[in-house]
Parts: structure tokens; C-alpha cells; sequence
């Protein structure tokens, strides 16, 4: 059991690395005006402009 949890940690641990790489490469290039978790962050929040009206689908398409 704990072979499962180290491994899933132990992947999750690339995973995010190899993301925030990527990000951080976009961002550096100017390829990205903000960060994917940042846009989504703040387009839930409310006040935002491009908050969805109640009984919509709050995933911008």
C-alpha cells in the first residue's frame, strides 16, 4: 500500500514539475499574458467580468 502512495506522490511530484516548466517557458517566451490556474481562479471569483450568469456553464469555451 504505501509502494502505491509513494509512487502516485512520486508522479505527481513529475507531473507538476514538467508543468511548471512549461508554464514558466511560456511566460518567459511572452507566449501567455497570465498563467492557466490564474485565469481560472480569477474568472470564478466574483466581481469578475467574465463571471458567468447564475444557471450557466461556469467553463469558459
Amino acid at each position: 500500500m504505501m509502494d502505491h502512495i509513494f509512487r502516485g506522490a512520486l508522479a505527481g511530484a513529475k507531473a507538476t514539475t514538467a508543468m511548471s516548466g512549461v508554464m514558466l517557458a511560456g511566460d518567459r517566451l511572452g507566449l501567455m499574458r497570465d498563467q492557466p490556474p490564474k485565469r481560472i481562479v480569477r474568472a470564478l471569483l466574483p466581481g469578475h467580468p467574465r463571471t458567468p450568469k447564475q444557471g450557466r456553464n461556469r467553463w469558459p469555451c
